[in-house]
C-alpha cells in the first residue's frame, strides 16, 4: 500500500529509494531495461537561464555563445527563459554518470531539456515522446521536495503535508496512465 510506504518515509534517503524505486519499475517497464534503483540518481539543477527553442530547453553550459551560434546557424528562433530548475535521472556504471532522462516544468508546462553540450554535437535528439521522468514529474518533484524537507528538518505539519501530496501525485500519475492506456496513447506509457 502506497500511503503506508509513504507514511514509513523517515529519512532523506528513505524519500530518494521510495521515489527511485517507483522511476526504475516504470523505466524498465517502458524500454524492457533492468536498471536498480541502486544504480540511479536523481538531480535537480538550477539554471539561470536556459533558450527555448522549438518548445524545448536548451541549456547554456559553460559556452552560451557557441550555443547561440549553433542555434542560429539551424535557423531556430528561440527565446531566453530564466530561473529555471532542470530534472535529470542519471545510471551509475563504471564510476561515470550517464544521463538517461531529463525534464524542467515552467509556467505548469513540461519541457524537455537538452544539455549544451548535445545541442552543439548536432547529435539528432527525438523528443517525439516523452520520457519516463518526464511523466512522472510531479513524483519526482515532490519526492526531491519531501528529501530536502526531511534532510533540513522541517516541521512535522510541513513533512505531514509533503507525504500528502506525494502519494496525491502518485495517484495522479498512475490515472493519467490508466486514461492514457486506454486511449492508447504513446506518450502515457
Amino acid at each position: 500500500d502506497i500511503s503506508a510506504k509513504i507514511d514509513e518515509i523517515s529519512s532523506k534517503e528513505e524519500a530518494l529509494a521510495f521515489i527511485k524505486e517507483l522511476y526504475v519499475e516504470e523505466y524498465n517497464k517502458y524500454y524492457d531495461a533492468d536498471l536498480k534503483a541502486s544504480d540511479v540518481e536523481f538531480y535537480r539543477r538550477n539554471q539561470k537561464y536556459v533558450y527555448n527553442v522549438d518548445g524545448n530547453f536548451v541549456t547554456v553550459g559553460e559556452t552560451p555563445d557557441v550555443v547561440r551560434k549553433c542555434i542560429n546557424d539551424n535557423n531556430a528562433e528561440y527565446e531566453v527563459v530564466e530561473n529555471i530548475k532542470v530534472y535529470t535521472s542519471y545510471v551509475i556504471k563504471d564510476d561515470k554518470k550517464i544521463p538517461l532522462e531529463n525534464f524542467s516544468i515552467y509556467d505548469s508546462k513540461i519541457y524537455n531539456v537538452i544539455y549544451a553540450e548535445e545541442y552543439i554535437s548536432g547529435k539528432d535528439v527525438d523528443f517525439s515522446n516523452r520520457n519516463v521522468l518526464a511523466d512522472m514529474s510531479s513524483t519526482i518533484e515532490k519526492g526531491i521536495d519531501l528529501s530536502i524537507a526531511l534532510y533540513n528538518g522541517n516541521s512535522k505539519e510541513d513533512i505531514t503535508l509533503r507525504k500528502y501530496y506525494l502519494e496525491n501525485s502518485i495517484e495522479n500519475y498512475k490515472e493519467q496512465k490508466e486514461k492514457s492506456l486506454e486511449n492508447n496513447e504513446i506518450g502515457g506509457r
